[in-house]
């Protein structure tokens, strides 16, 4: 057996979901040796000494990439970025650059973040050189070595190649010139930038800046009115808009402008003018509200109805009032969306036939808007859409939801009646077999058994086509479960099984299989509960239900969990991650794409690669792989990731081993690594749980925010985040949440208490981290009793349950990549 499958049988060896009851759950029998075990090195599946060698066999083939300020030269321009003191990071490479031998593209490179980085710190005129120097052919930078070699055997034109960052330099040296007052320079250097570019808006920005600065607002207002035409919701389209909108009422309008004013018929140039600046701000104020008032789109619609002569401010169309309450909803600002939707809705009388859309829609807006938790409310707002709301869809989406508040607000015939007028007024609705399911948990919850199985059991045949056959029969084997029916829940698991649509990343993936190894177990079937676990072992790696499946078929068969592990682990393809040379990675684009990342111009890169079409839908799977990878250590996990979330799933039916490997760590980053590490052993949390919340609950976006208002990467509520911090000196206003330092720390602290809290198992603790301590220990009196994994099925929270396995299988693999003594405390419990 090998170190690392050896290591992992061990660690699973009591499982996450091993018998005993849920409160009680007793503590298990102590593994000899674990610790000891559990110190080989996991880095690449081989002991220390071998591991940079292992490493480099993984990831021959696949692209170099110098992060900038990685260079160890460069700590302490490092530690001063991430200090926020760019001036200071921006002066250290220049300090360092002065004395170490580069070669061109190095110069280039370090030219450029020097640049960028004054720029940011608001020193333009520190950033002109710079970045002009990283224009510059590649010949006139850097001393002479393998990069000047591969100029000279470029031939003639060598000398005048350019580093791929050139496009972007002149357009960073243009913007430094705008704010150094450098106008006509950098009007200049703007207009250079050749086409195509992927910033192009942005070099026309740079352009009207330019224009603006030297005194020609008229050309800038061309600019302006071409890049709200052809991207209405483009970059800087709000402060667009309203520059523009004030250039108009101060009487410049550009050549454009004036034939926009020629179309107007009767109307003079001014009041052309004023019009056409009053319509600018009303879309500012209709579809930005949010930055509207601090920006004074308000003020400008006074003026544009002062220079029209208007004796009032014209109202807002019903249209435009919906536009705005949606967008105040998309903002993540519910309230002031409550207030514009009410309004709405009140201003409509309920017959009025021509606007009854509308008022549907914001019914609808409205009804989302409401707070979380407020489910009386919620149920109350849903009956004002269904009775708004007439069209099929609409009306259909208002049902459900409105069904699903009432059950909520545990109005249960409410519930009902709803779901019910959803399946008879719309039986063919992709939502009909969903209400039907749902109904019958809501019979659940009340006591009726009998009606919720009638329900679920007749659900298949009653829509054929629906995605909810094989949840009903799966819901259908739970309840005979629990009433210790083994053989109609042997009959319906099998139905569950061959009606199964799962792909192998949905949360559902395996569960109906280890369930009927279960029911075969508790039957009395050993080798047939045998056989099914070491299938789910196999097939489903690192899943909350292999787990599971592990954990019970160590107890049966120790020997035989054992070696399917060590079979399933050797049987994954050794050798490089990269299968064959791929002509896509040896693009110019692709070259640009990693040289942008390389200088922390993550969203540049990103639209490079869509623009350019590096990772479409028709490129090659190790392509796409190779593209995550870069993100993630370009220090964009959120970008890397998110392949394998909905894109890349097929690395969930391999283990970590050999060349997939890559795969599940570009799947599985540690981003903030050090702050982690730090928080996670002050607090004794597993450093794979810090990573595996953050990974579930913000995609590691530190500026997420989710509609209940939950902040940061480890998605705090301000009250929560207020009580963490009691007793520390850590900040928990909203801007400090949004800071990954902060948020990790508050977050770890919290998940430390929660697991004092709930000592039985794991998933209790992550349980409560999502839907708090007062539902957890509720559904524990509700399901005393329960095996765990019964336990975790029976959560009536769909959002918690499914949080509660993606965790614990997202634990599992960080555990297993980066910490394999992890997994031992993660499973024994």
């Amino acid at each position: 057996m090998t170190a690392r499958a050896s290591v992992l049988a061990i660690a699973l060896a009591s499982g996450a979901c091993r018998g005993g009851t849920t409160p009680e759950a007793k503590p298990p029998v102590p593994v000899g040796a674990a610790s000891t075990a559990l110190t080989v090195s996991m880095t690449t599946g081989v002991g220390p000494a071998g591991a940079d060698s292992a490493r480099a066999a993984l990831e021959a083939g696949m692209p170099k990439l110098a992060i900038v300020l990685d260079d160890p030269r460069l700590a302490g321009a490092f530690e001063r970025d991430a200090a926020g003191d760019d001036a200071a990071a921006a002066r250290e490479i220049e300090r360092v650059m002065a004395t170490s031998g580069l070669d061109a593209s190095q110069a280039c490179a370090w030219n450029y973040v020097a640049g960028r980085l004054h720029l940011a710190a608001g020193e333009a005129s520190d950033a002109v050189a710079p970045l002009e120097r990283a224009i510059a052919p590649l010949a006139a930078l850097g001393s002479a070595d393998a990069s000047d070699a591969i100029l000279q055997s470029a031939g003639d034109d060598a000398g005048s190649r350019v580093c791929p960052l050139a496009p972007y330099a002149r357009l960073r040296a243009a913007q430094a010139l705008v704010h150094a007052g450098r106008y006509e320079e950098a009007l200049a250097l703007a207009r250079a930038i050749a086409e195509p570019f992927t910033e192009h808006d942005e070099a026309a920005l740079a352009v009207a800046d330019a224009l603006v600065g030297k005194g020609d607002r008229a050309a800038a207002a061309d600019v302006w009115r071409a890049l709200l035409a052809s991207h209405p919701h483009g970059l800087r389209w709000v402060d667009t808009s309203l520059q523009l909108a004030q250039a108009l009422l101060d009487g410049t309008s550009g050549a454009i402008g004036r034939g926009v004013v020629e179309t107007r018929g009767t109307l003079g140039a001014a009041s052309g003018h004023a019009q056409e600046a009053l319509e600018l701000a009303t879309r500012v104020v209709v579809e930005a509200p949010a930055v509207a008032e601090k920006l004074g789109a308000g003020a400008l619609r006074a003026q544009a109805v002062a220079a029209l002569h208007a004796r009032a401010m014209p109202p807002l169309t019903f249209d435009e009032r919906l536009r705005q309450a949606q967008a105040w909803l998309d903002a993540a600002q519910p309230k002031r969306a409550r207030e514009a939707a009410d309004a709405l809705v009140g201003s409509i009388p309920k017959g009025d036939k021509v606007n009854r859309e509308i008022a549907c829609k914001a019914a609808i807006v409205r009804a989302q808007a409401t707070p979380h938790g407020k489910h009386d409310e919620a149920a109350d707002a849903w009956g004002v859409a269904i009775a708004r709301c007439d069209a099929d869809e609409t009306l259909a989406t208002a049902f459900y939801q409105g069904a699903r508040a009432s059950a909520s607000a545990r109005r249960h015939a409410e519930a009902l009646a709803r779901f019910d007028q959803l399946e008879k007024r719309f039986p063919k609705h992709r939502l009909a077999d969903d209400a039907r399911l749902r109904a019958a948990a809501v019979l659940e919850d009340s006591g009726d058994e009998a009606r919720a199985l009638s329900m679920l059991s007749t659900l298949p045949d009653l829509y054929p086509d629906g995605d909810m056959r094989s949840e009903a029969m799966f819901r259908v084997a739970r309840l005979r479960l629990q009433s210790r029916d083994w053989d109609s829940a042997r009959a319906a698991l099998d139905r569950a099984i061959a009606l199964a649509v799962e792909a192998s990343a949905s949360g559902a993936a395996g569960r109906a299989e280890y369930f009927r190894a279960r029911v075969a177990q508790l039957a009395g079937d050993l080798d047939d509960a045998k056989a099914r676990y070491a299938v789910l072992i196999a097939n489903r790696p690192l899943s909350y239900y292999m787990l599971c499946a592990y954990a019970r078929l160590r107890m049966l068969d120790d020997s035989l969990a054992r070696s399917t592990l060590q079979a399933s682990i050797s049987h994954e393809t050794a050798g490089p991650f990269l299968t064959h040379e791929h002509a896509k990675l040896k693009t110019p684009e692709f070259e640009q794409f990693v040289r942008l990342l390389e200088v922390g111009e993550i969203e540049a890169a990103r639209r490079l690669a869509g623009a350019s079409g590096l990772a479409d839908e028709g490129a090659d799977p190790e392509v796409v792989w190779t593209i995550a990878w870069l993100y993630n250590r370009a220090g964009a996990p959120e970008l890397g990731h998110a392949f394998a979330r909905t894109r890349l799933v097929d690395f969930r039916t391999h283990w970590p081993a050999g060349r997939w490997r890559v795969a599940w760590e570009v799947a599985f980053p540690r981003p903030w690594d050090a702050v982690v590490v730090r928080e996670s052993e002050a607090t004794r949390v597993p450093a794979s749980l810090t990573w595996a919340i953050m990974r579930e609950e913000s995609a590691f976006n530190p500026d997420a925010r989710s509609s209940a208002s939950a902040l940061g990467l480890m998605q705090l509520m301000a009250a929560t985040a207020k009580r963490v911090a009691r007793d520390t000196p850590l900040p928990f206003d909203e801007q400090a949440l949004h800071r990954p330092d902060v948020s990790i720390a508050l977050g770890v602290r919290l998940l430390a208490s929660l697991r004092a809290a709930f000592q039985s198992h794991p998933a209790l603790a992550v349980a409560a981290y999502n839907s708090g301590t007062t539902s957890v220990r509720r559904w524990l009196t509700d399901y005393a009793g329960d095996d765990i994994d019964v336990f975790v099925e029976r959560i009536p929270f769909d959002e918690t349950r499914a949080y509660v396995k993606r965790v614990l299988s997202s634990e599992a693999a960080y555990a297993y990549l980066y910490a394999p003594a992890a997994l031992d405390e993660l499973l024994t419990w």
